[in-house]
């Protein structure tokens, strides 16, 4: 398989972008003013009784400090992905408890929250900058097409428990909103390089201007390629992936009542995967490796007036386009969001917060030899309607928040989303929060239309057994009603812990309902349908604590824990994708050996991850495993940055997770790589 250079897939990629950033880079350096330096943070800028009150806006869809959230919430800073190490999102997304994050292969990953793990896990909503990057198509995250310039996260809030009451459909078991820093906290200039092992050769630059008194804009660039993964021989894999991407950000604070943020990104990319393939002629198993693109383009405007006594509105649009191209699957689509919210206040005791969206969605598919669907240009129309009150029973000590959310779509029926939420504080240093709430998750297009040969299966006879896969047209919404309970405590001014524990009911989950098997002329088929035919029981505990043990050293500990119970309600129903892992823990330690060197450790534990005995597509699931990331950094100036980082130090190479569909298991390798980076 041909590999496509840095430089060769630069230039073939940057023909598509460079009218858009020219005429933005232009526009910002006739209104360029002097940037100023900017250092790194430190860790002994604020204190960890600081950090508490970082304000997240995730949670009630407006700002608040951390520790006053009746949610189970984690922050994941700038500052933690810069001293991490990661180069991408969903390797950040392992800091936060409760997050299973497996990577699956060079460019895929499995990630959710709180159980049903899978490369297609549909319970987990992701936003960017409150642009969903929900996919239609089955319902969850394609994660190698989420990416920004790492330096411009400002923040990753990650909320374990469902979120459905402001958020709709699909934010069944969390949200992850990633947020980028407004336009005025990244002026002047930055370029960042490096390359290693699996990194092969990486490049961001980015450029921030002040337009006029209160506009600020910026621009961006980034392009990659990584090698591949291993197979456990030890032999490549041949799924490396390479992607070009930029973006702009304008600000522009018009006056005291109104601002307006425009913002937008383009990215090309190509990846391949080393995949098993089925099909209903011998051979009945075929390798192949599908070498695919991906790319689209999205534009985001969200304009806040402020009203009298404190209240608001807000107006955000954003129009998607997204394209993908592989023997798997072909699809077009295009995403337009309309989101309205109103907060304001009722005497002293009631903070209200309603709103209305609109989104409509059309894929185009084109059916391929391995998938086909009864619909290739699925519409939907989701309307959706919520409002919510955070009623003051006692002043500064209890809170009461109730809500629902008000859903319908052409595809589904009516649905209603309601929550209740309980703060308390107790004392100054003391939160303890509970909620009961209600989630749905909407159904793909995957469980309406696809038709497929999903696995060969265990043979009685001579003849080969295929299981093809149909969707079904009236497939309805999975439903889950959810417990929880949270504490945070701040013990002393060194030390903070947050503690959660849930307990989550699922009805009229995802699952296939194996029908009689049929004799071919060379097989046995065995026809499936996807069914709301089961039901699940999951609870567990996360923790999260941070120690400062000396000025210049800090210390953050996870640890999560999850017990999951599936029950078929016609004893045959098979589980589609479940990898879970009963124990995780990791362990950061952040240390400044002098005001220019800076030192970093991150220890990660994984039990071995457990499968359903109903399980249908995973096989030989991984065994428990323990790794270590380290980061040398040094600052020879305050604008230059020298980074040496170590990743999976421990094994050459492990396994993570595996399915029986589609895609080859894959082991993760020891890796390194050196980066520089210059702020002007």
């Amino acid at each position: 398989m041909e590999t496509l250079g840095p430089t060769k897939f630069v230039t073939k990629s940057v023909r598509s972008t460079a009218h858009l950033f020219a005429t933005l880079f232009l526009v910002l350096q006739f209104n360029a003013l002097s940037a100023e330096d900017l250092s790194e943070t430190d860790i002994n800028e604020f204190s960890l009784e600081a950090l508490m009150d970082i304000e997240v806006t995730s949670v009630s869809k407006k700002s608040q400090k951390l520790q006053d959230t009746a949610a189970a919430v984690f922050v994941i800073t700038n500052e933690d992905i810069r001293r991490s190490g990661v180069t991408s999102i969903p390797e950040a997304l392992r800091m936060a408890p409760g997050m299973n994050v497996n990577k699956i292969d060079s460019n895929k990953w499995a990630i959710t929250s709180r159980g049903f793990n899978g490369r297609y896990a549909n319970k987990l909503l992701v936003m960017i900058d409150g642009r969903s990057v929900y996919d239609t198509n089955f319902s969850g995250t394609y994660w190698e097409n989420q990416d920004v310039l790492l330096e411009d996260i400002d923040r990753i809030e990650v909320i374990r428990g469902p979120g459905g009451t402001l958020w709709g459909a699909n934010a069944v078991n969390g949200v992850i909103n990633i947020i980028t820093k407004h336009a005025s906290e990244t002026q002047g200039g930055y370029i960042e390089a490096g390359a290693g092992t699996e990194e092969k050769g990486f490049v961001g630059a980015r450029y921030g201007s002040k337009l006029d008194d209160d506009a600020f804009a910026r621009v961006y660039f980034k392009a990659f390629e990584r090698d591949d993964s291993v197979q456990k021989s030890g032999e490549d894999n041949m799924d490396d992936w390479s992607m070009l991407r930029g973006g702009f950000r304008v600000d522009n604070q018009y006056d005291d009542k109104n601002s307006l943020t425009v913002q937008g990104d383009i990215y090309n990319g190509e990846l391949s995967t080393h995949a098993n393939t089925i099909y209903n002629t011998a051979p009945f198993e075929r390798i192949i490796v599908d070498t695919g693109d991906t790319s689209g383009w999205n534009v985001l405007s969200r304009w806040t007036h402020n009203l009298e006594s404190a209240s608001e509105f807000t107006l955000q649009v954003y129009y998607d386009k997204f394209k993908r191209a592989e023997q798997l699957i072909h699809i077009d689509r295009d995403t337009l969001d309309i989101d309205f919210q109103h907060r304001f206040f009722i005497g002293q005791t009631h903070d209200v917060l309603w709103g209305a969206s609109y989104r409509f969605t059309n894929d185009k598919i084109k059916n391929t030899n391995l998938l086909s669907y009864s619909d290739n240009s699925p519409s939907e129309n989701l309307y959706g309607l919520f409002a919510q009150d955070e009623i003051t029973l006692l002043q500064d000590r209890l809170w009461l928040t109730v809500g629902t959310k008000f859903q319908h779509s052409n595809l589904t029926t009516f649905g209603l989303q309601p929550s209740a939420r309980v703060l308390w504080i107790p004392h100054q240093k003391h939160r303890l929060w509970a909620s009961v709430s209600h989630a749905e998750n909407t159904p793909s297009h995957t469980e309406r239309y696809l038709n497929t040969f999903g696995a060969l299966v265990p043979s009685p006879g001579p003849l080969p057994t295929v299981l093809s896969v149909s969707g079904q047209a009236d497939f309805q919404p999975g439903k889950m009603r959810a417990w929880e309970i949270g504490y945070r405590v701040i013990p002393s001014s060194t030390v903070t812990i947050d503690t959660a524990i849930f307990y989550n009911s699922y009805s009229e989950l995802t699952s296939l309902e194996p029908g009689q098997p049929t004799l071919k002329p060379t097989y046995v088929e065995v026809p499936s349908t996807f069914t709301n035919l089961a039901k699940a029981n999951v609870w567990g505990a996360e923790i999260a604590s941070s120690w400062q043990v000396k000025k210049d050293i800090q210390i953050d500990l996870t640890y999560s824990y999850l017990k999951k119970e599936f029950e078929s309600l016609t004893g045959n129903s098979l589980v589609v994708d479940d990898i879970e892992p009963k124990h995780r823990a990791s362990i950061r330690t952040a240390i400044d050996l002098t005001g220019k060197v800076q030192l970093n450790f991150w220890l990660r534990y994984t039990s071995a991850q457990k499968t359903d005995p109903k399980s249908l597509l995973i096989v030989e699931p991984p065994s428990n495993y323990l790794t270590l990331d380290t980061r040398l950094g040094w600052s020879p100036t305050k604008n230059i940055s020298i980074e040496l980082v170590g990743q999976n130090l421990l094994e050459s190479q492990h396994h993570e997770y595996r399915t029986r569909n589609y895609i080859l298991p894959s082991e993760i390798e020891r890796s390194f790589y050196g980066q520089i980076g210059w702020k002007f």
